[in-house]
């Protein structure tokens, strides 16, 4: 009897086992089959803002697409590869080697290696092309759906390769100071960029600009001509691989997520303003209470 009773409570368990294990494979596999934002492509043109990439979109990038736990491989063009695999402090590839498909997104840091290695634009200004293999790379990108970030001069690359579509881009703020400074370098890029038909959109330097319909986030991020440049690029750069990640994953993106540090300072600011006055008002109203007892 005994026997039997042990018999049946083992087969139960066992049940009970196996059951679970199928459970729990069923969602590994789950997981397995969920996309995930794991290898993106970063274009490098050479090294240093005057002649290349600039250095401090290209850092902001791989420290920010490393704290997502991405994998990022650097691409270059031949000539530039020597100069470039300084910033990338390893493996460069030739960008002929570029598949979309292999990727997750594609990201493009700014610097005058752009203008003058990815394109030639400072020789031809509006009438410039994009190199071939870049702009059919991009178009790939762009077909599938998945998410272009450009920083900095980066963002008349994605204006020229789809001017169809007349995407909503920003290079900065138009704008001019008193002094005769600007805050902003590339004023001149603005104009270029609209003639080619893009709508830009006046964005400070730790800000950023989306364009829903097309996926491509751009950001001025080092064009900002201050003081803080270094900081507000690495902000921008914070701000745009997160919003790339959530968009090859599908997710929604609320813009209040992704506030600068200076606006969620200022918020912080007038809420703690706020809690002043109110507990003024409220001792106030107390010590009213207590004289009004007293008489």
């Amino acid at each position: 009897m005994i026997c039997r009773n042990f018999l049946k409570i083992k087969t139960q368990l066992n049940k009970i086992v196996l059951k679970n294990y199928t459970n729990d494979t069923q969602s590994i596999n789950q997981q397995d089959h969920q996309p995930q934002f794991k290898r993106v492509a970063l274009i490098l043109s050479g090294l240093g803002n005057e002649t290349g990439t600039d250095l401090y979109d290209a850092v902001s990038l791989m420290v920010n697409l490393n704290n997502l736990g991405v994998n990022v491989n650097f691409y270059s063009l031949p000539d530039q590869m020597i100069e470039s695999s300084r910033i990338s402090r390893g493996k460069i590839n030739d960008l002929s080697t570029l598949k979309p498909s292999e990727y997750q997104g594609i990201f493009l840091p700014g610097g005058n290696g752009v203008a003058t290695n990815l394109t030639n634009y400072r020789e031809k200004n509006e009438e410039f092309q994009v190199n071939e293999i870049l702009e059919n790379a991009l178009i790939q990108f762009h077909q599938d759906k998945k998410p272009i970030v450009t920083l900095g001069l980066a963002g008349i690359i994605a204006a020229k390769v789809f001017i169809k579509y007349s995407p909503r881009l920003t290079l900065g703020k138009q704008e001019q100071r008193d002094d005769g400074k600007v805050n902003f370098l590339e004023q001149e890029s603005i104009k270029v960029l609209e003639k080619l038909g893009a709508i830009h959109v006046d964005r400070f330097s730790n800000n950023f600009q989306i364009d829903f319909e097309n996926r491509i986030i751009s950001t001025p991020a080092s064009l900002f001509n201050g003081f803080k440049r270094g900081v507000h690029t690495f902000e921008c750069a914070q701000h745009v691989t997160k919003i790339a990640q959530q968009f090859f994953l599908g997710n929604q993106i609320r813009m209040s997520d992704y506030k600068s540090g200076q606006y969620k300072r200022r918020e912080e600011q007038n809420m703690e303003g706020g809690q002043r006055n109110y507990r003024r008002r409220n001792n106030r109203n107390q010590e009213d209470d207590q004289q009004t007892q007293e008489q």
